[in-house]
């Protein structure tokens, strides 16, 4: 280890329960939520957004933000929006909590592994292993949990020992240059991009959407988005 830091005040929170709280203020405010609702066209007149097509009907719009996640760069490509965003698995896996580590652990992180480890509720999560290529299925591959135990027994050796209760795979939106993609698209009026987050869209995605919005209200975001722009051209290959 070349540098570690903890402190006892660290805060987190469950991405599903956090997007549930947000929709549920967003829908007191009187916004229309669909779930499960494919878009499959977005529509325009020239270079202007009309409307936005779902597999439901249509929903007349002259503003559009592409903020599709893993599918961004397929909804882009819809209207000729190119966007250079790999859908790529990560693999999670749990364990019991070994009875000799806190609950309050520290956060333990292999950067140059793309690996970590933290005590959480649920028990220790181990994330570790990213396949080669892209691809959309969240299928768990299993093969790569004793890599995930090796590396977490190394600092907690009783990891090797616990059972495992719980496994997901997710897909992260990985961006050439590990910057997302903000803005307004070239060319099209009214379609913007908040997309490409690699694996810190929960924590960098409300600074996104906040940014985006001061964008489209105000044609003022509070930060110079010029580095993020729709239209770059990242060059700089990352693993995440």
């Amino acid at each position: 280890m070349v540098l570690g830091t903890h402190t006892g005040i660290d805060q987190w929170a469950t991405p599903l329960a956090t997007v549930e709280r947000l929709a549920d203020v967003v829908r007191g405010r009187g916004v229309v939520i669909r779930e499960g609702c494919r878009v499959v066209d977005i529509e325009t007149d020239g270079n202007r957004v009309q409307r936005v097509v779902t597999q439901d009907g249509g929903v007349a719009a002259a503003k559009v933000v592409n903020a599709a996640g893993a599918w961004v760069r397929d909804l882009g490509e819809l209207n000729g929006v190119r966007l250079p965003v790999s859908p790529r698995k990560r693999q999670v896996f749990v364990l019991e909590r070994p009875p000799d580590v806190p609950a309050d652990s520290v956060f333990i992180l292999e950067e140059e592994d793309d690996f970590y480890c933290k005590t959480r509720a649920e028990g220790l999560i181990m994330v570790c292993g990213q396949p080669p290529g892209e691809t959309l299925d969240p299928v768990v591959e299993w093969g790569y949990l004793d890599d995930a135990l090796s590396r977490t027994e190394r600092r907690i050796p009783a990891a090797r020992s616990m059972p495992i209760i719980g496994a997901w795979a997710g897909i992260r939106p990985v961006s050439p240059d590990g910057r997302p993609f903000l803005g307004p698209a070239p060319d099209l009026e009214g379609y913007y991009v908040a997309g490409g987050f690699g694996g810190q869209g929960f924590t960098q995605g409300p600074l996104g959407g906040r940014l985006v919005a001061e964008l489209i209200t105000t044609g003022r975001p509070s930060l110079d988005l010029t580095p993020y722009r729709a239209d770059r051209a990242p060059a700089v290959p990352r693993s995440r």
